[in-house]
Parts: C-alpha cells; sequence; structure tokens
C-alpha cells in the first residue's frame, strides 16, 4: 500500500510540501524483540529531489524531501500508549521506498494504528534557524492506519495518510532601511505558539549571525506575531500588522522590518562629588523638580535650593515636564556645582521621572538650552556616562549647553536628524580642545567639526 507522506498544499501560494529527519538516536529498540510479525507498507514522499538529502530550500515555495537512511516512524498502538515498532525505509534516494517494521506484540485486523514521524512527542525548543536542523529535530508528522490482514508472520494496513503538526516559516530580517539584519538570537511571540505542547515562545539561536531562519511553528490560529532579535549589541522588535495562521503542513515566508528598540538609560542625572573640599549643587527655574541624595526618598526641590555636598555624596534628579526651557526667554533652568562633580546619567530624567530611560523625544523646542553653561566643576569619569537620548532635535534645544564647561570632557549624544546648528548652537564651546576627549554618537550620523557639532580635537566614537 502507498503511504502518502506531506500531500498538502501550501497556502499564498499554493505548493506541495514533503518533510524528512534523522532521528535514530531516539528510538526505543529496548522494546524489539528478536523476531515477530512485520508490517511492510509503501511510501512515498512528494515532490522529491533525488540527489538532497533531507529538507531542500523551497523551489516554486514548495520544500521538498526524500527518503534518507535513518529516517524512522514510530508504530503506535491504538491508544498511542504502546511502541510496537519502528519503521525504517528498505532503500533511500528518491521519494519512494518500502518502510518495514518488525513489531513486538501482535495485532488483528481492524486494529487501529498510529504512525509518528520521526518519533513520539514533540519539542521545539532549541531551533537553529536552519532547514537542516528543523529535519532532524522539529519535523513531526502523524497518520492514522487500519490493520486490514495479520497473521503470525505478515501485516497489512490502509494507505497512511500522513499530517503534518506545524508549518515552516521563513523569516527574513530587515533593519528600518531595508537592509539586512543579522541576528544571534530571534525570539517568536504569538497567543495559542506551543513551545513543546503547551503554550510558550520559540527562541531560535543560529550557529552565526544570520537574517534567514526558518522556524518549524505550530499553535498560531488568528494571532498577531511578535518577533524579538538581537545582534551583538542592540535589540530589535516587529510585530505583524494583523493576525496570522500558520497552517500545519504549509510554508509561508515573512519579511519583517525591525525596529531597533531603545536602549533603556535608567540612571537619572546624577552628581557624584569628588572633592575634598564642602560644596554644593544647585539649580534654577526647575519648575516640577525632585532631588535624592545618597539613595534616600525622593524630595521636592525649590528653585536656588543648595543641597550641601562633600567628597562621596550623589545627588539625583528627575522631574515632569520640568520648566527648563520651554521659550525663548530667561526662565530657563540652570544646574551649577560649588564641588568637583562628576556628571553622568540620563538628561531625559529631568522631564519624566517615571519614564525616562526609554524615552527618545524632546517635549518642546530650547529644552536644554544653556543648562550647564559656565559649569566648571562636572567632569567624566570611566564606566558613567552623561546620555542625550533624543533621536529628533528641536530648535536650540541643546543651544550653550556645555558652553564654558572647561572640565568637561565626555559626552554620547544620539540624535539622528539635526535640523539645523541652532539646535546646538556652541553647545561645546569653550571645552578641552583635547584628543582626551570622546564624543559618542550614533552610527551613521555626520557632525559638523566645530564648537556647534564635535570641537575638531575631540575623538569621535560610535554607539
Amino acid at each position: 500500500m502507498a503511504v502518502r507522506r506531506f500531500g498538502i498544499k501550501i497556502l499564498l501560494p499554493l505548493a506541495v510540501i514533503a518533510w524528512t529527519a534523522c532521528s535514530s538516536d531516539l528510538i526505543r529498540e529496548d522494546i524489539l524483540p528478536d523476531k515477530g510479525c512485520t508490517l511492510t507498507v509503501d511510501a512515498t514522499k512528494s515532490n522529491a529531489t533525488p540527489d538532497t538529502r533531507g529538507l531542500n530550500p523551497p523551489v516554486n515555495n514548495a520544500i521538498n524531501a526524500i527518503w534518507s537512511e535513518g529516517d524512522q516512524v514510530v508504530v503506535l498502538s491504538s491508544d498511542n500508549n504502546v511502541v510496537l515498532g519502528n519503521m525504517v525505509p528498505t532503500s533511500y534516494g528518491s521519494n519512494q521506498t518500502k518502510l518495514k517494521a518488525t513489531l513486538n506484540r501482535t495485532v488483528k485486523k481492524g486494529d487501529q494504528l498510529t504512525l509518528a514521524f520521526p518519533r513520539t512527542g514533540r519539542d521545539y525548543t532549541g531551533q537553529k534557524g536552519t532547514l537542516a536542523d528543523i529535519a532532524a529535530n522539529y519535523d513531526y508528522a502523524t497518520a492514522t492506519v487500519t490493520v486490514n490482514y495479520a497473521d503470525d508472520s505478515f501485516v497489512s494496513a490502509t494507505d497512511a495518510h500522513f499530517t503534518n503538526l506545524q508549518s515552516i516559516v521563513r523569516f527574513t530580517l530587515k533593519k528600518a532601511d531595508n537592509s539586512d539584519l543579522p541576528v544571534k538570537k530571534l525570539t517568536i511571540e504569538a497567543d495559542g505558539l506551543l513551545q513543546n505542547t503547551s503554550p510558550g515562545s520559540i527562541t531560535i539561536t543560529p550557529k552565526e549571525a544570520t537574517n534567514d531562519l526558518y522556524a518549524a511553528i505550530s499553535g498560531i490560529n488568528n494571532a498577531a506575531v511578535k518577533l524579538t532579535a538581537t545582534d551583538d549589541k542592540d535589540i530589535y522588535t516587529y510585530t505583524t500588522a494583523g493576525t496570522k495562521t500558520f497552517a500545519d503542513g504549509k510554508f509561508y515566508r515573512i519579511t519583517a522590518k525591525m525596529q531597533k528598540k531603545p536602549r533603556a538609560y535608567t540612571d537619572p542625572l546624577t552628581f557624584e562629588c569628588f572633592d575634598n573640599n564642602k560644596g554644593s549643587v544647585w539649580a534654577t527655574g526647575s519648575g516640577d523638580l525632585e532631588y535624592s541624595k545618597n539613595g534616600d526618598e525622593w524630595k521636592t526641590y525649590k528653585s536656588n535650593q543648595e543641597i550641601s555636598i562633600i567628597k562621596g555624596d550623589v545627588v539625583r534628579f528627575r522631574g515632569t515636564q520640568a520648566t527648563i526651557g520651554n521659550s525663548n526667554s530667561s526662565n530657563y533652568m540652570r544646574i551649577k556645582c560649588k564641588a568637583k562633580c562628576y556628571i553622568y546619567g540620563n538628561i531625559m530624567s529631568l522631564l519624566s521621572k517615571d519614564n525616562f530611560a526609554t524615552m527618545t523625544e524632546l517635549p518642546y523646542a530650547y529644552t536644554f538650552q544653556n543648562l550647564f553653561q559656565e559649569n566648571t566643576y562636572i567632569y567624566h569619569t570611566e564606566g558613567k556616562d552623561l546620555v542625550l537620548p533624543a533621536t529628533v532635535l528641536k530648535k536650540q534645544c541643546y543651544y550653550n549647553m556645555f558652553n564654558g564647561c572647561t572640565n568637561f570632557t565626555y559626552l554620547k549624544c544620539l540624535a539622528t536628524d539635526i535640523p539645523s546648528s541652532n539646535c546646538t548652537y556652541n553647545w561645546l564651546k569653550g571645552t578641552p580642545g583635547k584628543t582626551s576627549c570622546i564624543f559618542v554618537k550614533a552610527a551613521g550620523v555626520d557632525w559638523p567639526r566645530n564648537d556647534s557639532g564635535i570641537p575638531d580635537r575631540w575623538s569621535v566614537e560610535e554607539e
């Protein structure tokens, strides 16, 4: 009798799909007897390519396969609780073969048997993103046959029509500019998605970074699919615009234009005193602002309130749309020191005390104008960076921000859209003109080399 394996049409567009796997290390050979009755069936894999082992890349949107040495099909009792034997192909290298098994117990006419390929149980964890890996470990299919003849040495059964228990999806990952995005890890999430036989996400870890990954997927029916990918340093996300259904036994392609996830900078704006003399730090025109000293609870800050500091003291600031520089007037915020301080943390903590860690948008023009102007007491220390994470700059938002800060030597500014030089007019004028000064910028962004951009002698690094 012919066993038609995986004769299933593919959606979008229509095609035929056939899969195989090798899993000899998982077959329970300990239960096989020295002799017993033999079950033999004719087996066919559709649209096979004779010179290709296992699953091969799609041709005309079909995944094809051949019978290979090591392929095995488990024979189960009607209740699926007892393994009766393991069917193996008697010939290899084409899409047709005879499958044969020596059964370890007798069966009778009318018994229903389940054929499981390549083994019982299902586990979709640990995928590597290739067709070869799916062929070896995640190609699950079952068929039910009815015994139509049985004696002490020979058993025959009805044709077996295998049903796949998963789809195969090829994910092609792109950056926002449509360039390839090679990743080292891809996590797939969706309602109903099976990890083993229970709902859960699937994580794929290719041996080498790649932007093309194949996944064996089961359980997604009319659900939004979320992808999270990582390379060496960044996280990218993608969610389908609508819901998706991945039908078992079918092959799909998804090109995902991934969005870079803003990196979280969780430290609020911080001043850490390293001066041997007593001093203070204070702010003017502060509006809605809070401060914390040495990890104590947050307190309301009043404009011009001097916070006394000695060596080792740490003062942090945060606010909610604080009055900083929301108009071109004298009512802008200034932060000053009377003691040497390392300055670091996320400047956006002055704008949103709750959401600053991933905030990348400035709320208005003039936002941080003159903020640290002529503060000669601020310094940088290794591993503690001052970060300006706004991506799109607005009118005069950083105008004169560090002008006259004669000891300021490090800045991380992640702007990707700089409308005019007025955004940063003279913002680093008067800072040390040394190659030891470092400016960290977003990759691919061109800055002018002057006091309204990056000072000439500053070294430049990319985030």
